[in-house]
């Protein structure tokens, strides 16, 4: 029996389907391998079928009364993660991606300085100057006031000198410390603080006789975790600063990580690990209509309320499909660490461009300058450029940033352009940044070379 009605709704709903479909023809490509713009890429086939077979079921993972399947694969994720980074025990959960991760953070080391020392004080948060913009969100939000930030070094690194002297000011001024963050895979530059070595200056110290918090934002590089290893030569691929920094990890207190990064998971996935779980449970709530299991349940801990599954079973899925070690994750970043190094040669071919010094992992950044050029004259270069790179029509599509020359890469910035003998005429130093996360740029099954032909565009316009 025909129902006009209903086949009316089905012609709609397929028209609205088509017209969807055609509207995301003009989406940014990011499933390409000539997409090295942002830090999104292809996603797993593991992750994707994951997603997808959660989203049917829509659980909450707020508690085991609105999920029992999907809180237990996450806490098999987290388990999965946890054991990649290095802790005992997979203290935290899943969040909406990296800046709750951090808010997270900042919630339960506030908590604890008002457990010790009451709401009237003000304590201090040290963060580097290439912190991630959702750290000073996380100070509004949470009303931090005292925010110190730390000066780079002419690596782009946290400054340890400026570190210990801040320190050493607070503890004179009788002014707890909050908590120092340092940063694993910088959004500008892809840098990696010296993670080891800023352990090692904390344990040495402590904050008006209680131990310093050290949270690490590694939001983007944590999952080069996975490259270490037995196989040396892999791992040699990282600088010897990067492993030590990443051999660090364990010792932290708290740790931000986004699967939906270099995991290759759909977005929304982020994760808030703490080494302790007395640092985890710091701050919880409940509600009279939700019956919480407190050895259990999330939600009690969580910022936030209602949370879909779907990253984390994404997660626990590329975990047992893939790998966290070398011979899985490691195997893949271990490429896209080659295939920056790679490209890196063939772009030295052109004098003119000039590479960003000290890259740790798969993000290159570049500009293109003359022999005591002007750096205005430069920026209009790399401008006109990344137009270029980003029309319908162009054949890759990149990213930019910018390094102001006296503000926090001074440093770092007045070190390289040095080396050209520039002519620095402008506040800030404009480049092209290039994230190089889809490991098939370098595939042999394609029949391009895609990085010879990436390198020869970029000199054609220098």
């Amino acid at each position: 029996m025909h129902n006009p009605e209903f086949e009316k709704q089905q012609r709609h709903t397929a028209e609205l389907l088509q017209t969807l479909s055609t509207r995301f023809q003009n989406e940014i490509p990011k499933f390409s391998p000539r997409y090295i713009g942002h830090m999104f890429s292809e996603i797993s086939l593991p992750a994707l079928l994951g997603h997808i077979l959660t989203i049917l079921h829509n659980p909450n993972n707020i508690s085991g009364e609105s999920s029992r399947v999907g809180l237990e694969l996450e806490h098999e994720a987290l388990s999965k993660l946890a054991q990649m980074i290095g802790y005992a025990e997979a203290n935290g959960h899943f969040t909406s991606g990296g800046t709750i991760a951090n808010f997270e953070m900042l919630f339960r080391a506030r908590q604890r300085m008002v457990e010790r020392w009451g709401s009237g004080v003000a304590p201090l948060l040290l963060i580097p100057a290439h912190h991630h913009y959702s750290w000073k969100k996380g100070a509004a939000v949470f009303g931090i006031s005292n925010l110190g930030i730390l000066p780079l070094d002419e690596r782009g690194r946290v400054d340890l000198e400026a570190l210990n002297a801040s320190l050493d000011a607070a503890e004179l001024a009788g002014v707890p410390v909050l908590a120092v963050v340092s940063v694993l895979g910088t959004t500008e530059m892809g840098l990696i603080d010296p993670v080891d070595r800023i352990n090692e200056l904390l344990s040495k110290r402590t904050s008006m006789g209680e131990s310093i918090w050290h949270h690490v934002d590694a939001a983007y590089g944590a999952f080069f975790r996975t490259v270490l290893g037995p196989d040396s030569a892999m791992e040699r691929a990282l600088s010897s600063d990067a492993v030590g920094a990443l051999k660090a990890l364990p010792e932290v207190t708290s740790i931000t990580l986004d699967p939906h990064k270099l995991g290759y998971v759909p977005y929304a996935s982020g994760v808030f690990l703490c080494r302790e779980r007395v640092d985890y449970r710091r701050c919880s709530f409940g509600a009279p209509y939700v019956a919480f299991d407190e050895k259990y349940d999330k939600g009690q801990f969580t910022l936030e309320g209602s949370r879909s599954a779907a990253g984390a079973v994404a997660t626990w899925m590329t975990a047992h499909a893939v790998g966290f070690d070398q011979s899985g994750y490691g195997r893949i970043l271990f490429r896209t660490i080659r295939l920056r190094q790679e490209l890196e040669q063939r772009l030295k071919r052109c004098t003119a461009i000039r590479l960003a010094p000290h890259a740790d992992t798969n993000l290159l950044c570049l500009t293109l300058a003359r022999e005591r050029e002007k750096t205005s004259i430069t920026n209009k270069r790399v401008l006109d450029l990344y137009r270029r790179l980003n029309e319908p029509e162009s054949p890759f599509t990149v990213s930019k940033t910018r390094l102001l020359v006296r503000g926090p890469y001074a440093r770092y910035v007045g070190a390289w352009t040095s080396q050209w003998r520039a002519t620095v005429d402008t506040d800030d130093l404009v480049l092209i940044r290039v994230c190089l996360m889809n490991p098939f740029l370098g595939s042999r099954e394609l029949k391009t070379d895609l990085l010879d032909e990436f390198a020869e565009l970029v000199s054609s316009c220098t």
